[in-house]
């Protein structure tokens, strides 16, 4: 199977990819001392097959794929162009 390098967001929060509103009712009246949420990044060669899985993961916040840079040159004006 062919693979592309993905960004997979993980957080352990439990906000999951496919229900953008999960924290339902009970969220409402979560504890103001509820430990901070931690996030992990990583870029990982992944199969369309391991994209719907990790998709499914309820630590798994978003996976994209990577947006494509292109550096551009800087232009250094002479002194005259002043």
């Amino acid at each position: 199977m062919a693979t592309k390098k993905y960004i997979v967001l993980h957080a352990n929060r439990g906000l999951g990819t496919g229900e953008p509103f999960s924290g339902g009712v009970a969220s409402i009246g979560a504890s103001a001392t509820t430990a901070a949420p931690v996030a992990q990044v990583e870029v990982t060669d992944l199969t369309e097959e391991n994209v719907r899985d990790l998709a499914r993961d309820p630590e798994v916040a978003a996976i994209t794929l990577p947006m494509p840079l292109t550096i551009i040159a800087p232009h250094v004006a002479g002194v005259a162009a002043l």
